[in-house]
């Protein structure tokens, strides 16, 4: 594969194919994520399946995202929005997606990622590394998730 090919798929990878380069690129990565876990649960994948699904994109997306960090000459490049996809992925591995549970989903991961509590907040400052930035909506995506489960089991 050309190098620059290879340079440009993990920048593409990492950025969505340049969908993070847009205004409210967050908001459009954590979208992409959803629409994913819509379409897996559409063809009735196994949360096995789907867990697959996420280590590999959380893999590539961590390599890419390492690679793009000094692509952008910045620690976390807001033009990175894998990690808003794959942390929109694990929020949503455990529930059943209605319509609902993918509006919280939205609404939870979104502000988990936002407000960084901690201690995804230690995770976000201390880590610059294409895993730093992965780990932080990682965390993100298990707490809405909690989160979620909690509300259904007890509402």
């Amino acid at each position: 594969m050309p190098k620059n090919l290879y340079k440009n798929f993990r920048v593409n990878f990492s950025t969505l194919f340049g969908l993070g380069n847009l205004p409210l690129s967050g908001i459009i990565g954590t979208l992409f994520g959803i629409m994913i876990s819509y379409i897996l649960s559409m063809f009735k994948t196994n949360q096995g399946f789907n867990l697959i699904v996420i280590v590999i994109i959380t893999i590539l997306g961590t390599y890419s995202a390492h690679f793009t960090i000094s692509y952008y000459k910045k620690n976390d490049p807001s033009q990175i929005i894998i990690d808003e996809v794959v942390g929109s992925l694990i929020a949503s591995l455990f529930i059943k997606n209605s319509l609902q549970n993918l509006a919280l989903v939205f609404i939870l991961f979104r502000l988990f990622d936002n407000l960084k509590p901690f201690p995804i907040s230690l995770i976000d400052k201390k880590t610059v590394t294409g895993w730093g930035i992965m780990a932080d909506d990682i965390l993100a995506g298990i707490f809405t998730c909690t989160c979620i489960l909690a509300l259904n089991h007890f509402l």
